[in-house]
């Protein structure tokens, strides 16, 4: 399982597009959390669109944020900061949300190189 981060989404939703994106909704090998979901909905301008990309959200598989994801994320924000890499604590949720899904991610943020690539698949720009 994938879980696309928001700048993936936005990318695939502006007229650039993301056609590894596009497959991946297509074979439902694709998922979402709620730090994500919340990231793209924020950005969208008619609510027409908000609904349509709810209801997209909703057909694929959901990643929930638990209490261990958020413990996990806080853990890894701590031992960034540590180590002198500021990562937003959204992106360590996210990562933490992969981390304990054994699910990999797709993005084209540069903060999550910060996680290394065992279980993250950052793509290039």
């Amino acid at each position: 399982m994938k879980l696309a981060d928001s700048c993936v989404w936005i990318e695939f939703l502006s007229s650039r597009g993301f056609g590894e994106l596009e497959d991946l909704v297509l074979s439902g090998d694709i998922a979402v959390c709620g730090t994500v979901v919340a990231e793209v909905l924020s950005g969208v301008r008619k609510e027409s669109e908000a609904e349509i990309l709810k209801r997209r959200f909703a057909s694929l598989p959901y990643l929930a944020e638990t209490r261990e994801v958020f413990e996990h994320a806080a853990t890894l924000y701590r031992k960034l900061k540590k180590s002198g890499k500021n990562v937003p604590l959204s992106d360590c949720v996210i990562a933490a949300v992969c981390l304990i899904n054994e699910a990999r991610l797709l993005t084209v943020d540069k903060h999550f190189s910060a996680f290394g690539e065992a279980l993250l698949k950052p793509r290039k720009a």
